[in-house]
């Protein structure tokens, strides 16, 4: 299921971030560190520069129809990042984030 409006309220994930409530996925630390030759501080400081705007979509998980995912396609350094969110007990969860090469 897809819909074009964020599941989660971005003041609230620039919130959970900001006093340092996140999880990075193992898949996105590698692709951040490996792939975009950036540290976690700068992946974190394009995620609280992430606009309303910068919303692609928001999806369901293929493996659980009930848990949403927010997809922002963010222009960073001349890089078309696609960043996966998703907020699970009040922490924001950093699924996948990446050059996003269909953009």
């Amino acid at each position: 299921m897809e819909k074009h409006v964020a599941h989660y309220p971005l003041d609230l994930v620039k919130r959970y971030i900001e006093r340092e409530d996140y999880h990075f996925t193992r898949t996105s630390k590698v692709t951040i560190l490996r792939e975009l030759g950036i540290t976690l501080n700068v992946a974190l400081d394009i995620l609280q520069s992430l606009a309303p705007a910068d919303l692609h979509k928001s999806m369901t998980c293929h493996y659980n129809h009930k848990l949403w995912q927010d997809v922002y396609k963010k222009l960073w350094n001349e890089q078309k990042l696609y960043i996966k969110l998703q907020v699970v007990d009040e922490e924001t969860i950093i699924i996948s984030f990446k050059q996003d090469e269909e953009w």
